[in-house]
């Protein structure tokens, strides 16, 4: 095994302490790429014939000077950032169903670094009930009095915001808006495909949207459209109680299409979901009443989780990737978390897609 430093018996510096220097400057000068895998004890113990705990204490040394991450039952890594590691219990929280279709990536991602800094996670939901009178502020707040070392919330809603951070020691804010009281650490957009679409709107000259949003989730489209001059119905849909999520948002929105007193409204020239749920349902109502698509109407969807382009293959849709959108997002998150530094930057990239419910000559 050749190392890129050597120690010195003959000296009265402790020989952890050699060790330590000896490999800390070794990561600042790029002797082990960020990640890369460390000796591990027994081997720099029988490189230099010495007990396992002096390369131990060394590295313990530099785990908490954040030269070293320590993956118990799997050796050490570099750390390049140099940046102090927290030691202690994480817990996440979400409100609601907010983050839901990308949510199982992102939790797995954000506990298996969290895990891997030696960090025990823990995750909770902050309960909204489906009539939207807001979020448990009390069962909140008796999460945020439990001694966390670091407390990282999914929300938009600004009361969570502002509590989590005069309330918590440490905090890390994932959200999709930036409001003036407390903006999000790690900021969640899908700007490129909504402005894609919005331009498309101007392009084809139109005049009245009507946006189906799920619940409080916001929705930044409406002020897009609303700048280049379109009038906008916003409609927030509620899931139907006693079914699963996606299919209490499904039955909702085809219950909205049918409802009588629609029929006596005008219909808009574009109908924007806002979630693939909201989208499938209402287009199972459409095929029911006999309304044509983009003949009697057009079309556009959030693609967030595929799940109405199996029965509309063809649906204009601004699309993004669940999977990438988690991993990217807990990549932020843990960014933040090492170096301490605040990212507000997008996490989740979009793309518009043009199809024939939304036919636009180009």
């Amino acid at each position: 095994m050749t190392l890129p430093f050597k120690i010195d018996f003959g000296v009265r510096k402790p020989l952890s302490q050699q060790v330590a220097d000896g490999f800390r400057l070794a990561i600042k000068e790029g002797a082990y790429r960020d990640g890369e895998a460390l000796p591990t004890l027994r081997e720099l113990a029988a490189h230099w014939n010495v007990s396992i705990r002096v390369p131990g204490r060394a590295y313990a040394r530099l785990a908490d000077e954040g030269y070293v991450i320590l993956r118990p039952g799997r050796g050490a890594v570099a750390c390049r950032s140099g940046v102090r590691s927290w030691n202690g219990n994480v817990l996440f929280v979400s409100v609601g169903a907010q983050g839901g279709f990308f949510m199982p990536h992102f939790l797995q991602a954000l506990r298996q670094g969290i895990e891997e800094a030696n960090m025990r996670f823990y995750t909770a939901v902050v309960p909204t009930p489906p009539n939207g009178e807001g979020p448990d502020f009390r069962r909140f707040s008796a999460y945020l009095s439990q001694p966390y070392d670091l407390v990282i919330l999914l929300t938009d809603n600004p009361r969570l915001r502002t509590m989590v951070r005069r309330g918590a020691s440490k905090s890390l804010i994932v959200g999709r808006s930036c409001t003036r009281a407390v903006s999000p650490d790690v900021l969640i957009s899908a700007d490129e495909g909504e402005q894609a679409f919005v331009e498309d709107c101007r392009r084809a000259g139109v005049r009245h949207v009507r946006v189906l949003a799920y619940g409080r989730a916001r929705c930044p489209v409406v002020n897009r459209l609303k700048a280049i001059g379109v009038r906008v119905e916003l409609v927030r849909i509620y899931p139907v109680s006693g079914l699963l999520i996606g299919e209490g948002i499904q039955r909702a929105a085809h219950d909205y299409w049918t409802d009588a007193r629609l029929r006596l409204k005008k219909l808009p020239e574009l109908v924007y979901f806002a979630d693939d749920n909201l989208a499938l349902g209402s287009l199972i109502a459409f095929a029911e009443q006999g309304l044509r698509v983009p003949d009697d109407l057009a079309v556009v969807s959030m693609s967030n989780r595929g799940s109405a382009l199996p029965f509309a293959c063809d649906l204009a849709r601004v699309e993004t990737d669940p999977v990438r959108i988690g991993r990217e997002t807990a990549r932020r998150a843990l960014d933040c978390i090492r170096s301490g530094e605040l990212s507000s930057a997008s996490a989740c990239p979009s793309v518009y897609r043009p199809g024939a419910s939304f036919p636009v000559v180009r």
